[in-house]
């Protein structure tokens, strides 16, 4: 990213990884009116992106030793369900869970992320408890589930062997979800909104624009980001 000239920022948002991307995301739309969930949108074409997002891409697997940056996200699996024993995290994940086709529609269908292959959670005679909270979190919420008790185990998953006494609870929208795919995601249905200006580079320093010693500064910023590159972006709010 080569900026021809220095741009003011109403947000910039520093952190490229799966919290950032989501923020990016929600503030770009924003600024959309009705909110968008494709690429097809009614932005005007010459609006100059009153939104940024910060962050490098992920480097290649074998450049990972060289780099200080080392993000949660790059990995392909990460289990998501409804039936948490946890009230909070079943709340979290079933609100998550309801917005991913929303997610992937905003991106314009490039980035398929959430595979809804069931959740199965298992208890053994010892540790039916952990399942009545599940089911109870469930329930809450009204979270479609299926009880299983030893021999419906058995015979629905032959392959598998269970301990003696166990009992299981499915849940049909419980899988699993790709976080690479998901920020890819996310960072599109942004940009996809023309408000948000992707920009690749590592943060440097932040200053307040009052003291900052630049010489790129703009007078309506309140902050002045400085990239590893030594570019400036200028900004009169930022989310880290």
């Amino acid at each position: 990213w080569i900026s021809q000239t220095t741009m003011l920022f109403d947000l910039a948002v520093i952190g490229k990884g799966l919290i950032g991307s989501a923020a990016a995301r929600h503030a770009s739309l924003s600024l959309i009116t009705p909110p968008v969930n494709n690429l097809d949108n009614t932005t005007p074409k010459n609006s100059p992106p009153q939104i940024c997002l910060i962050g490098p891409d992920e480097k290649p697997r074998d450049e990972w030793a060289q780099t200080d940056i080392f993000s949660s996200h790059y990995d392909e699996g990460r289990i998501t369900r409804r039936t948490d024993p946890d009230p909070i995290w079943s709340k979290l994940a079933s609100d998550s869970i309801d917005r991913y086709e929303e997610i992937y529609q905003q991106s314009g269908g490039a980035f398929e992320f959430y595979k809804p292959v069931g959740h199965l959670a298992v208890a053994t005679a010892s540790s039916h408890n952990k399942l009545k909270k599940r089911r109870e979190n469930a329930q809450r919420q009204g979270v479609a589930f299926q009880d299983l008790n030893e021999s419906e185990l058995a015979e629905k998953y032959p392959s598998l062997h269970f301990a003696p006494g166990s009992s299981a609870i499915f849940e049909d929208s419980g899988g699993h979800i790709s976080p690479r795919s998901l920020l890819k995601a996310q960072v599109e249905a942004a940009r996809a909104t023309g408000q948000c200006e992707i920009i690749p580079h590592v943060v440097d320093r932040i200053d307040d624009a009052n003291q900052s010693s630049s010489g790129d500064k703009d007078d309506g910023a309140s902050f002045v980001v400085t990239l590893s590159n030594g570019e400036t972006i200028n900004t009169k709010c930022s989310s880290t």
